[in-house]
């Protein structure tokens, strides 16, 4: 199955200019950190897809040796449609979701079928403020946060598949985001020694 790593947004709330996945976090980059995990899970080839908000992230990942797709970048939704069309079903990734690990990634890709999934952690569970934005009702009437983290498929129905660590919602769009996140790696770098 091809992974795509979501990497073509426009970043509009972290700065001018600012390119999303090129942002460190500790030693590595998002796409670098990113690109790491799906590689050590079941996932398969893995495309960076970009967009015309991204050149930068572009030329990063190709001298890295990452493929790379660009897409339209009009919009996230009209992007995994793109995708769709050029390759069927897919596990897409979004490139804000600093602390995802193989595990998700393997628990997604053992449940995949014929309809969409999307990843989320049940609201009462995360322990930390989030983005209003990201938080959705499912149909047992439950307020979910969204990770990110996907199977794509062309059907519209889409499953939920509720993870526990609450560290997978944590995304950065914002420089407060993004402070939170470097806290959190400080304090799990400390804790491991």
């Amino acid at each position: 199955m091809i992974s795509v790593i979501m990497a073509g947004g426009k970043s509009t709330r972290l700065g001018p200019r600012m390119e999303k996945p090129l942002i460190r976090l500790g030693k590595q980059t998002l796409i670098e950190r990113t690109a790491e995990t799906i590689r050590s899970s079941n996932a398969g080839k893995i495309i960076v897809a970009t967009s015309p908000a991204t050149p930068k992230t572009s030329a990063f990942a190709v001298k890295r040796g990452m493929a790379v797709l660009e897409t339209p970048g009009n919009d996230y939704h009209d992007d995994v449609y793109f995708l769709l069309d050029k390759f069927g079903p897919y596990l897409s990734v979004n490139v804000d979701i600093p602390f995802l690990t193989r595990e998700a990634i393997n628990r997604l890709l053992a449940k995949s079928r014929d309809v969409s999934i999307a990843c989320v952690i049940p609201r009462a569970k995360v322990s930390y403020a989030v983005a209003e934005d990201s938080v959705g009702k499912g149909r047992d009437g439950m307020e979910y946060v969204w990770i990110g983290l996907n199977y794509v498929t062309p059907t519209p129905e889409t499953e939920l598949l509720a993870m526990e660590d609450d560290r997978l919602a944590i995304n950065i769009n914002t420089p407060l985001d993004l402070a939170f996140a470097a806290k959190m790696l400080a304090e799990e770098r400390r804790r491991k020694g």
